[in-house]
């Protein structure tokens, strides 16, 4: 996620981390990009790092980084993305080379 754009467009980029020819990956990562903006759009909970000086601000932020984890993401976004999508994400099964769940 880039911040970048923050300050001067209001905005923010979210990014795959690298481009990919398999089209599960993609499927995925776009469901996961759309459940997060849908979870996220509102800014609850925004207004606790946009509320003082840049640096108080910018030290919030890596506050609140140190604390992430998979399970309060997942748990924010709810059932917005589904259990395989969820399941994909955290084991990285895109490093496997397995095509949708073939094993179960």
């Amino acid at each position: 996620m880039n911040l970048a754009p923050l300050s001067d467009k209001g905005t923010i980029e979210i990014r795959q981390q690298a481009g990919t020819l398999d089209t599960q990956r993609a499927q995925r990562w776009i469901q996961f990009v759309l459940a997060f903006v849908e979870t996220f759009k509102a800014g609850e909970g925004l207004c606790d790092f946009f509320d003082g000086t840049v640096e108080q601000d910018v030290e919030d932020l890596k506050t609140a980084q140190t604390k992430a984890s998979f399970d309060t993401l997942f748990a924010a976004i709810g059932e917005r993305i589904d259990q395989q999508s969820k399941d994909y994400f955290i084991n990285r099964r895109w490093k496997d080379g397995r095509c949708d769940f073939e094993d179960e």
